[in-house]
Parts: structure tokens; sequence; C-alpha cells
């Protein structure tokens, strides 16, 4: 990391230059000198100013998470300070008279269960990096729409939450009752409240806005997920993470600033998104498909080399097993989330995905493949 003095242009190591001696000490061989500067070029072990970082590269784009090689990239620029956004808040909010916040199952009488999805789903959201999760605790569906969505109020405007998680309370039963608290108790507007997929049919997405004193509009995003904790794991993956990152990166809006179609701004934001990483896997065993939706069903992979190219590789996905959206072993060891169709005669023409096929998964963030 030495400047070189003036009037010199290459470098010679020394250890090509020296000996060890009897005594156990050093000392430069003329032969090797001579020998080392026949074949000595200018610039030999020399970097030039700027080789490394050259004029008007990219060190750092908009929308990049930092990580530890930007802070080193930054340093060498001579950057000490940048613009950065502020993660968003997501708040996760359990709903049911049901649960207990305690994991002792002692207490766990009378029909109590302890609430799995909230340290699920707190503890996922850490993973991603794109985000600051917060706990909002547990609210009874026997509470009123009125008590619910002023709690719910004050945490979306008063404590600056950006992004509400709830678990529980959208489907179709009785006491289902958290789309009027967003909707009817908090003006919040549904833009899809069905989905065609298994696990995590009844997901509903809402936004609530607010004016601002100066007259801007102030947007909350309400991601209203299903009770059981493996469809609200699943759908935070799908649908949760895709919408941080992209809340990170932004949207560059200059092409379609002067478009009041909505559509067209949808259509930008979603051709823009990050997806996951996906590849192809053969199935180890056959999976019986479901007639009524597809299915993102949790599998293991393992990698082998080809039969007769061992430097290319294929992959076997195996299920982790019974996929009740209540069973959350079938999360514990897997990788992906393999994309299987709808069965039937009115998916596609069959019930089985048999052994040997292959479809596409979609991996884990935490995933090593």
């Amino acid at each position: 990391g030495a400047v070189v003095p003036n009037g010199y242009d290459a470098v010679i190591p020394v250890e090509d230059t020296t000996q060890e001696t009897k005594k156990g000490q050093m000392c430069i061989i003329d032969d090797k000198v001579a020998s080392v500067l026949a074949t000595t070029k200018p610039w030999t072990w020399i970097r030039p100013i700027g080789c490394d970082i050259a004029a008007d590269s990219i060190v750092l784009s908009k929308g990049e998470t930092i990580q530890p090689v930007h802070m080193a990239l930054l340093a060498q620029c001579g950057v000490d300070q940048i613009q950065v956004n502020y993660l968003p808040r997501v708040g996760i909010l359990s709903t049911g008279n049901e649960l207990l916040p305690s994991t002792n199952t002692d207490q766990c009488q009378n029909g109590k269960i302890p609430d799995a999805n909230r340290p699920l789903l707190l503890s996922q959201l850490n993973t991603y990096g794109n985000c600051k999760p917060h706990d909002l605790g547990i609210i009874s569906d026997d509470d009123s729409i009125e008590m619910l969505s002023d709690r719910l109020k004050n945490g979306l405007w008063d404590d600056g939450i950006d992004v509400i998680i709830s678990t529980g309370g959208i489907s179709m039963g009785e006491k289902d009752n958290m789309e009027q608290v967003f909707v009817e108790g908090m003006g919040g507007k549904i833009h899809f409240g069905r989905m065609n997929m298994k696990p995590g049919k009844p997901t509903t997405f809402i936004t609530i806005d607010k004016e601002g004193s100066n007259g801007t509009i102030r947007r909350k995003l309400v991601f209203a997920l299903p009770g059981n904790p493996v469809s609200a794991s699943v759908c935070t993956e799908l649908l949760v993470r895709p919408c941080l990152d992209l809340l990170n990166q932004g949207v560059e809006t200059s092409e379609v600033v002067n478009s009041l179609d909505e559509q067209v701004f949808i259509r930008h934001a979603v051709d823009n998104a990050s997806v996951h990483d996906e590849l192809m896997a053969t199935l180890t065993k056959d999976v019986k498909l479901d007639k009524g939706r597809p299915e993102y069903h949790r599998v293991s992979l393992q990698r082998a080399q080809t039969p007769h190219d061992k430097l290319q590789y294929t992959y076997h996905a195996t299920s982790t097993g019974v996929q009740r959206s209540s069973r959350v072993l079938s999360l514990r060891s897997a990788d992906g989330l393999m994309m299987l169709p709808r069965g039937g005669p009115l998916g596609c023409g069959q019930d089985v995905a048999k052994k040997g096929q292959a479809y596409p998964v979609m991996l884990y963030q935490s995933s090593s493949y």
C-alpha cells in the first residue's frame, strides 16, 4: 500500500531476490535480482490510482440495503455520510379470544391456546432485514368494532406504524370482524379480499389513507392474513416480503407520473418488483393435488450430480409432510415452496403430482440453494 517513489515504475517482491543464509539471516542475491529484472515489465506490482474504482463507477444504487461491502466501498471513496430511507415499521397483531400471550401450556384450558403467530412473524420479519417489526399484541374478537378501530388508529397514526399484519378474524366466521374494523372503523379500501391459493385463501389487502396538515396523503398498508400460523407465514413470505422490498427500493415513477390510470402505475410497480429466486426440482414421492386451488407446498431440497456430467446438478424435492395450515412442523425443514397446479378436471387434469415430475420451487431467503 505504500506510495511508489518518483522515478520508479516497477516493484520487485523482496522474497524473489533473497535467500536465507546458514545463520538464518536473509540476504539479497545478485543473480536473483538480475534474473527478476530481466523479466520485469513497467507497472509490475504497481496499482495505478483509480484502478479499483474507475471514475463514474456506481458503488451503491438507490434502494439497496446497506451491507458490509458497501461500508468498505464508501470508505474507499471517502464518503462518510449518505442519505438513507428509514426502514418501514411493521406492526404484528394477533386476533382471537382463544389466544394466550404466555407459552405456558399449563394455562391452556377451556379452549385457550398459545399465540404462535406473533413470535413466528416477528422472527420471520427480522430475518428479511427490510423492516422494523413491532409487537402490537393480541386483541379479542369479543371487543366492539369501535374499540378495536380506536386502538389500531393509535398504532397507525400516533406510533408511526407503516404496515399492519393482522392474523385471524378475516374469514367467514361469526366473529371474523377485522374487515369491518379496517374498512368501516378506519376508512380503509379493500384491493383484494380472497386469493386463489393454498394456503392463504382469506388473505385481504387494504390501504388506509389520511390527509396530513399540509394537504399530503399519508397511506398505510394492511395485510389481513388467516389465523393459522402456516398460512400466515407463507402469505408473509409471498406477499409481505416483496412489498417491503418494494417500499425500500422505491418505484421509479418518471415514466408514469403523467398517467392518471392506477392500473398503469400498478403494472409498472409489479414489473419493477423484486421476486423470489426459483429453481426446478423433481418430486421424490407422489403428492396429491388439491382440486380446488393451486398450492404452495412446503418442500425440502437435495442437490445431486447428473449421471453424465458431474459439473451439472439436479434438484430433488421432498414434501415436509402433512400440509395442514395449523401444522408448523411443515415449515421446519422447508427450503422453499413448490408451486403445484390445481388438480382434477377443472385444473391440470391429473389428481396427483407424480414422483419424478418437475415443478418450480420458490426459495426461502434463508435457503442455501
